[in-house]
């Protein structure tokens, strides 16, 4: 790299991929390249172009590209990867990170990240990225996962199964069934740890998270004791089950929940599960 800053002549676009390449840095920018080569923004913008034309680079969205390098498709085809790298910071949650644990057999084709940042979704690929913004005290239980050399922040599955529950209303998690199909599969496999749970579940200072997740477990034959310490928040008022369907006349008073969605509908849903 010192010997390129001496001569701005040898900075070639072979000689870019590879230093990038080496070093691990798969996404740039205009002046993150100037930055790192130490060259003038202008040559920059220039070099940029040249590694765009040979596709070395991939413009995701506007001024920000995947270095594929001599393997683009490795890259520009790891949705986790894409996902994580257009907003910093963010990991990937909800349906996708249940998919990935294997807690469901849905694959949509949005993935579905959590940030502390506004963003609008971004379409790259056959995928659409979509971000949903968290207050910042909610931005936690996450690992840094590998596929390769190629690293990504993803839920812990027991993150994934409540940021599921504190989003509810848009139903980035799949839906009431869905995640009581994940919280059967999660149980089962041992994926899940059920104090990890009540931890999250408490840290997400969402009242009626706790009275969903409560209830759930019980309906599903969670029986941990850990899960009884959901009940140190619980709202004062019933909450629906699925805020999407109106209220019936089935309530439960132990987790302050109105039950506007079957035993039986949830049952249903996790048939082959059980």
């Amino acid at each position: 790299m010192k010997d390129l800053m001496q001569n701005e002549q040898n900075i070639t676009t072979n000689n870019i991929v590879s230093h990038l390449l080496q070093r691990g840095i798969y996404t740039i920018t205009p002046r993150d390249l100037a930055a790192l080569f130490q060259i003038p923004l202008s040559r920059a913008y220039y070099l940029v172009q040249k590694l765009k034309a040979r596709r070395w680079i991939t413009e995701v969205k506007k001024g920000h590209y995947l270095v594929g390098g001599f393997e683009p498709h490795r890259v520009v085809t790891h949705p986790f990867f894409v996902a994580v790298s257009m907003v910093v910071p963010s990991y990937v949650s909800f349906i996708t990170a249940l998919n990935h644990y294997g807690l469901t057999e849905q694959v949509p084709f949005t993935v579905f990240a959590v940030s502390t940042l506004r963003h609008k979704p971004i379409r790259f690929g056959q995928y659409t990225f979509q971000y949903v913004r968290l207050k910042p005290f909610k931005f936690f239980g996450y690992s840094k996962q590998m596929d390769g050399d190629l690293s990504f922040l993803m839920a812990d599955p027991e993150k994934a199964l409540v940021d599921s529950l504190d989003q509810i209303r848009h139903h980035y998690g799949g839906g009431i069934e869905e995640i009581a199909k994940a919280l059967v599969r999660g149980s089962q496999s041992g994926i899940l740890d059920s104090a990890r749970l009540a931890d999250y579940a408490l840290q997400m200072r969402n009242k009626s998270l706790c009275g969903r997740l409560g209830f759930l477990a019980g309906l599903v034959g969670m029986q941990h004791p850990e899960l009884q310490r959901l009940k140190e928040s619980l709202p004062k008022g019933f909450i629906p089950l699925d805020p999407a369907r109106p209220f019936t006349s089935q309530w439960n008073m132990e987790w302050k929940v109105n039950v506007n969605v079957s035993r039986e509908q949830v049952l249903n849903h996790m048939e082959g599960v059980r």
